[in-house]
């Protein structure tokens, strides 16, 4: 579509820059109509881990005590430890 535009905007006609393209001009005139999709502003979560958090937590799990454990395993072995 980028190329259609760029050969329309040119001065190629419609006919041509579809035909060199492989675009339907109807296509393209409905694509010119078609509103942008907005982009949202995500804010994150207010419960999200900080990078530190997530660091420690990287750590803890690639460490040699844990490292072929499942999570539930990793989960209820901190627990018996004491680590929360």
């Amino acid at each position: 579509m980028d190329a259609y535009r760029a050969l329309t905007g040119a001065g190629t006609t419609t006919r041509d820059a579809a035909r060199l393209t492989g675009i339907a001009r109807s296509s393209a005139g409905r694509d010119r109509l078609r509103p942008a999709p907005s982009r949202l502003v995500r804010r994150p979560p207010v419960n999200a881990l900080s990078l530190a958090e997530r660091d420690r937590i990287v750590h803890v799990l690639n460490s040699p005590e844990f490292v072929d454990a499942a999570p539930a395993q990793i989960f209820a072995a901190l627990l018996d430890q004491g680590v929360y």
